[in-house]
């Protein structure tokens, strides 16, 4: 009965029916301030093997390696009951299309409040209690994801602000408020930020106000370590690192020497990086000289092709003005050829005339001398005959 009622209370709550809201007025003790510029003193951050926690221009870049679980690091001395927390992040691209990160609530033993968003723009909000997870907004779908569109997708950073009073819960994303939630049995704990598998986010500032302050002796916030919880999995797979379940200072000492000997494996690995880096560089460098030298010959052949070129057009130019010449020479020699042979062939006809005049001027003279023998001839022969007959 006290379950259905529970239900009920936060299906209600859930849908935004209060009346009454929660007002800033009365929280007044600064818990924790994290603007992550140039230190960072409420979260144990670090690099490991499935984890990549650091200070990175003015943001907490946090970037969850392990693609089977969730991540979670809870803050120090974040223990309280009624409190008000603004943070800011936004999910960075990664091979993980379904990247979430989010914000834990009065985190105790086995219990917590998650609020997660995704890369997708869809949030949700999970109460685990005893190790087991129940979705408030009851969405058996998509694993409990809804959209929401005043929530921003990948790449774009998500203002959230988080007020809880009196196990109500208000939750502003953007300036707006996204839902409230009554959740019964939720008096105190510590507040942190999970993130997803494979997920890449940068968060900007982490500010944490109370009405006061708790102390509680049995929760010791001083000693969580970096590698704390695997939120995502069974009970039975949690883990807890060696300094967890060993708060001895000779233990803090070897922990220490071993993240020492890790940061300089990983020193040495990044310098190897950088002179693989600047081998390559100089390769580039050397193949840019030789190739920016041959893009210079090319183009000091390309100017002389062009001076050649230009030279050629000049000849052309000449060679043309030549055969026009020569062309506009040959036709005034061939129109004075033409008018020559003209000529030629009327002095010709003019001589073959005065030589046929001639020829017909002799042959009317031998005409007439041929006639006037004719006539001779025959006054001869009647001379003749006379003659005869008179001899006779």
């Amino acid at each position: 009965m006290k379950q259905v009622i529970t239900i009920i209370l936060t299906t209600i709550f859930s849908h935004s029916l209060f009346a009454q809201q929660i007002t800033d007025e009365t929280f007044n003790v600064q818990i924790i301030s994290e603007d992550f510029e140039k230190k960072c003193t409420s979260f144990n951050i670090g690099i490991s093997q499935d984890n990549y926690f650091i200070l990175d221009n003015g943001d907490l870049l946090l970037s969850r390696n392990n693609n089977n679980s969730t991540f979670k690091i809870l803050a120090k001395d974040s223990y309280v009951s009624d409190f008000i927390l603004k943070t800011s992040f936004k999910i960075e691209p990664s091979e993980n299309e379904n990247s979430s990160i989010g914000v834990v609530l009065k985190s105790e033993n086995n219990n917590a409040i998650i609020f997660e968003i995704n890369s997708k723009g869809e949030y949700r909000c999970i109460n685990k209690s005893d190790g087991e997870e129940k979705n408030l907004d009851n969405n058996t779908k998509n694993y409990g994801w809804t959209r929401n569109k005043i929530i921003n997708k990948i790449d774009k950073y998500n203002s959230l602000e988080l007020r809880s009073e009196k196990n109500i819960f208000e939750i502003y994303v953007n300036t707006k408020l996204l839902t409230t939630y009554f959740i019964e049995n939720k008096k105190d704990g510590v507040c942190g930020i999970q993130i997803g598998p494979l997920t890449k986010s940068r968060v900007s500032y982490f500010n944490l106000f109370a009405k006061k302050r708790i102390k509680n002796e049995n929760y010791l916030s001083s000693y969580r370590t970096f590698e704390e919880i695997n939120a995502s999995n069974n009970d039975s797979d949690l883990k807890k690192l060696s300094l967890i379940k060993s708060h001895n200072f000779n233990d803090s000492i070897k922990n220490y020497i071993v993240t020492i000997e890790k940061t300089t494996t990983l020193n040495n690995e990044l310098t190897n990086l950088n002179l693989e880096q600047e081998k390559k560089i100089k390769l580039l460098n050397k193949n840019l000289k030789i190739k920016e030298s041959t893009i210079k010959e090319n183009i000091k052949t390309n100017k002389q092709l062009l001076k050649k070129n230009s030279a050629l057009e000049k000849q052309i130019k000449l060679e043309k003005s030549k055969n026009s010449n020569f062309l506009e020479n040959k036709d005034k020699i061939k129109k004075s050829s033409n008018f020559t042979e003209k000529e030629h062939k009327e002095n010709a006809m003019k001589v073959k005339n005065n030589e046929i005049m001639t020829l017909k001027d002799n042959l009317l003279s031998l005409k007439n001398e041929l006639s006037t023998m004719k006539i001779n001839r025959d006054n001869d022969e009647d001379i003749f005959k006379q003659t005869r007959l008179v001899y006779l």
